[in-house]
C-alpha cells in the first residue's frame, strides 16, 4: 500500500489549494483525496495517480482494516457498535473513491469526514488494545502516538475548514502523516503481535 501511495504521488501532475500552479505532489499541500481525483481542479488528467491511490485505499480498507473492524477487542456490549461503525466506514471510503474518480456532485467534505469518524471508533478499540499490551516505549507505541495525534489534528482542522474556517497546510500534512502512520501501525501489528 505504501508503494501505491508513492506511485500515486509520483504520477500526480500537480495543483493544490495553496499553490494552484505547483507541479507534482506536495505532502504538505495535497490531500490524499487529491491523489484519488480523476482530474485535478485545474482540469489536468490524473488517471494514473487516481488508479494507484484508489487501489491503495481499497486494499487498506477491505484488505486490512475491515477484518480488524469486524473483530474488535471491545466489550460484548460495544462489539456490535464497532462492527456497524466499521461497515459504515468501509462503505463511506468506497463512496469517497467513487465520488473522486468520477467527479460526482456529492458533498466530498462530509463523505470524507464521515468515513474518518466512522473508522476512528473501531480502529480506536484496536489502538487502545495495542497500547495497553505494549510496555514502555516501543516502535508500535511511537507509531500509534504519531497516527492518533495526526488524525485528531487533521479531523479537527478539516472540520473547521468545512465550517468556513481557514484551511492551512497543517490539514493536508497531518492527513498524509495519519495515512502513513496507519500503514506503519498495520505493519507493526504484524511484526510485534
Amino acid at each position: 500500500m505504501l508503494a501505491l501511495w508513492i506511485a500515486a504521488a509520483a504520477c500526480y501532475p500537480g495543483w493544490n489549494a495553496f499553490e494552484p500552479n505547483r507541479v507534482g505532489f506536495d505532502p504538505c499541500g495535497n490531500f490524499v483525496c487529491d491523489l484519488l481525483s480523476g482530474r485535478t481542479p485545474d482540469g489536468r488528467t490524473n488517471f494514473a495517480s487516481a488508479a494507484c491511490m484508489a487501489t491503495a485505499v481499497l486494499l487498506l480498507v477491505f484488505g486490512a482494516l475491515l477484518h480488524l473492524w469486524l473483530t474488535p477487542p471491545a466489550s460484548p456490549r460495544l462489539r456490535p457498535w464497532c462492527r456497524a461503525s466499521g461497515l459504515l466506514a468501509a462503505g463511506l471510503a468506497l463512496g469517497v473513491c467513487v465520488e473522486q474518480a468520477f467527479a460526482l456532485p456529492l458533498p466530498h467534505g462530509t463523505l470524507a469526514l464521515s468515513a474518518a469518524a466512522a473508522g476512528a471508533f473501531p480502529t480506536g478499540a484496536w489502538v487502545a488494545a495495542d497500547w495497553r499490551r505494549d510496555r514502555g516505549v516501543t516502535p508500535r507505541r511511537m507509531i500509534l502516538a504519531l497516527m492518533c495525534g495526526a488524525a485528531v489534528v487533521e479531523i479537527v482542522g478539516y472540520s473547521v475548514a468545512q465550517l468556513g474556517g481557514p484551511l492551512t497546510r497543517v490539514v493536508p500534512t497531518t492527513q498524509n502523516l495519519a495515512f502513513l502512520g496507519l500503514l506503519g501501525w498495520l505493519a507493526a501489528r504484524r511484526r510485534y503481535s
